[in-house]
C-alpha cells in the first residue's frame, strides 16, 4: 500500500512501519523519490525513534545495516552481478535479526530486490531506498512511502534548524527555488551558506598591520 511519508516529519511514517518489527511482523518498506528527497535522513530518523522506543520498553533493539547492493554482497561475501546475484544478497540480508536498509538509487535490479523481499516471510525488515519520478508498481508485503518536495515552510523550519536561527520568508522562498523544494538539497545549501558566512567573518576578524 503506498503512503505519504509527510513532509514536516519524514521519518515518522517509516518509525511506524519498523516498530512492527519489534512484535515480531516481517516488515518491508519501500521510499521512493527524486534525488536530494532526503530519504536517507529519514530512514536515520525512522531508526532512532524505533531504536529509543524500544529502549524504554525494555524491548530489543533493532541493530542496522546498510549499504548498496554490491556494498552488501561484499559484506555478506557474495559474488556475481545482476539477477540471481541480487536474490541471493537480499535473501542473506534477510537472515540479518535486525534492519537492513539497501540504497538501490535507480538500480536496475531494484526490481528484485523488492520481489525477493516481498516474497519472503522473514521475521526481519527490510528498507529499499529508490530514486523514480513515478509511482514504483504495488508489490505484495510492501509499504511504499514516497519522498518529493515540501513545501516553503517545511524549508524555513529546517534552515533555522541548521543555521541556528529564523530565516526570512523571501529567503525561504529563494532557498526553496534553488533546492526546487527537495530537503536535502537545501540542507547543503544551507550548510554553504553557513561555511560563507563562517568565512566572511574570520576575513573581517583577521588583524592589519
Amino acid at each position: 500500500r503506498a503512503a505519504g511519508a509527510g513532509a514536516a516529519a519524514p521519518g515518522a511514517a517509516p518509525a511506524r512501519a519498523l516498530a512492527r518489527w519489534g512484535r515480531g511482523e516481517p516488515v518491508r518498506i519501500r521510499i521512493w523519490g527524486p534525488r536530494g528527497n532526503g530519504a536517507a535522513e529519514a530512514v536515520e530518523e525512522a531508526l532512532g525513534r524505533v531504536q529509543l522506543e524500544a529502549i524504554e520498553a525494555g524491548r530489543r533493539v533493532p541493530t542496522a545495516v546498510r549499504g548498496s547492493l554490491d556494498e552488501l554482497a561484499e559484506r555478506l561475501e557474495i559474488a556475481g552481478g545482476t539477477g540471481s546475484f541480487a536474490a541471493a544478497v537480499v535473501a542473506r540480508a534477510l537472515d540479518h535479526d535486525g534492519v537492513t536498509i539497501i540504497d538501490l538509487g535507480r538500480d536496475r535490479r531494484a526490481a528484485t530486490v523488492v520481489r525477493v523481499a516481498g516474497e519472503s516471510d522473514a521475521a526481519s525488515a527490510l528498507v529499499a531506498v529508490v530514486q523514480c519520478d513515478e509511482p514504483p508498481a504495488p508489490r505484495a508485503g510492501f509499504v511504499d512511502l514516497h519522498l518529493g518536495a515540501v513545501a516553503v515552510a517545511d524549508l524555513a523550519a529546517l534552515a533555522a534548524q541548521l543555521l541556528d536561527r529564523a530565516v526570512p520568508r523571501r529567503w525561504a522562498e529563494s532557498l526553496h527555488r534553488a533546492a526546487r523544494g527537495l530537503p536535502a538539497v537545501a540542507a547543503e545549501l544551507c550548510r554553504l551558506a553557513a561555511a560563507s558566512a563562517d568565512k566572511g567573518k574570520k576575513k573581517r576578524r583577521r588583524p592589519r598591520y
